[in-house]
């Protein structure tokens, strides 16, 4: 049985992870670090949170600042969709809607 990856709104990485998987990759594949945002502080005076996506066989890696309730998920999506990262390694994606 293959690993369910679902998105969880309150685990970005979990949710980045269930992102790789329904656009055809393997999250195995991938090497996804959180941290802090240290340069940039938002106006309430936090530091955001940021998560770098990494394709091991590439090296090609990628920021994406976290924004709570908000479409952060877009960039990553399009960048994974649009070829930046390559060529997914599964030959079939799954159904987004899951059925």
């Amino acid at each position: 049985m293959a690993e369910q990856f679902t998105v969880n709104r309150d685990d970005p990485k979990q949710s980045l992870q269930a992102l790789i998987f329904r656009t055809g990759f393997d999250p195995a594949d991938f090497e996804i670090k959180e941290d802090q945002g240290v340069h940039d502080i938002d106006v309430g005076g936090h530091h955001p949170r940021v998560l770098t996506l990494r394709r091991r066989g590439t090296s090609l890696r990628c920021s994406y600042q976290i924004v709570s309730n908000g479409p952060w998920l877009f960039a990553p999506f399009s960048d994974l969709t649009s070829g930046r990262y390559g060529s997914p390694g599964r030959t079939s994606r799954p159904n987004f809607l899951g059925s």
